[in-house]
């Protein structure tokens, strides 16, 4: 299985971008398939001329090679463009899944416990712009922004699904608790992975290869998913643009500590035509 991995990682690593869809794939196929002749046309042609016998076919196998390999030159010039990063910042589209990575809250256990029930009493009184005011004089105002974060996707949200680190994992089902005496039960809330906030490959590997893999076969397309970065650490927004590279149909967002303000974001890489 190791070996597997690696592998796959190597070939990816140094391939992987001319394999991006069938329209490059076939792209490259072709390319491959001119250099394959010439590799094999150049050196026989080279041998036949020193035979006088077969000089001319050789002559025609040598001059074909040459032509051959300067037209993919040319072409490839011709065609060449820098590649650069675009970032696409923009209000996100409403989605019917938020990943959200929960933080630990600034109290212990007991603090942040005494926190929901407050919230959960205020709720029968006040709206949810109030109840927003109010937990930023909590312990667990940190948690202010999930509520940002997902009241911004309401109604069409479904689905919260929440990744935990091994410092906040305790905190989920006071975490689930807070989200719901705002919100209700319009859309569930969800764990589904401890994972270290700090290990950008292994957020990548839980995200790319069995979150999203998760969700496509509960019926959701990518451009239905929104991943929030705006908990945990700095790593987990690095994967979060990592991950829109990969693919067009994915985004992630942040909500701004400053305005409470939610911005999606879509990284490209993009030629300058």
């Amino acid at each position: 299985m190791a070996l597997k991995t690696g592998l796959k990682q190597a070939f990816i690593s140094q391939f992987g971008f001319l394999f991006k869809n069938w329209g490059i794939a076939l792209i490259s196929a072709g390319i491959f398939l001119v250099l394959s002749l010439i590799a094999g046309w150049f050196p026989d042609g080279c041998s036949m001329l020193l035979n006088e016998e077969t000089r001319t076919q050789g002559l025609k196998l040598v001059s074909t090679s040459v032509v051959l390999l300067l037209s993919l030159v040319v072409l490839g010039r011709i065609l060449y463009s820098p590649l650069r990063f675009d970032v696409d910042a923009d209000k996100p589209r409403k989605k019917k899944v938020l990943i959200w990575f929960l933080s630990k809250p600034w109290g212990t256990k007991e603090e942040v416990e005494q926190d929901v029930r407050k919230v959960s009493e205020m709720a029968n009184n006040l709206n949810i712009q109030d109840i927003k005011e109010a937990v930023n004089g909590l312990k667990i105002k940190n948690w202010r922004m999930a509520l940002d974060a997902i009241e911004y996707h309401i109604p069409k949200l479904e689905r919260v699904i929440v990744i935990t680190s091994q410092e906040s994992e305790t905190y989920f089902d006071l975490f689930k608790d807070f989200i719901k005496v705002v919100f209700g039960k319009t859309f569930s809330v969800e764990k589904f992975a401890t994972v270290d906030f700090e290990n950008g490959e292994e957020l990548i590997k839980i995200l790319d290869e069995k979150l999203f893999q998760f969700l496509k076969c509960l019926g959701y397309k990518d451009r239905e998913v929104i991943v929030d970065v705006t908990g945990g650490q700095k790593t987990i927004s690095i994967v979060g643009a990592i991950l829109t590279v990969t693919n067009f149909d994915r985004e992630f967002q942040y909500v701004s500590t400053n305005n409470y303000d939610i911005k999606s974001f879509n990284v490209r890489l993009v030629t300058d035509d």
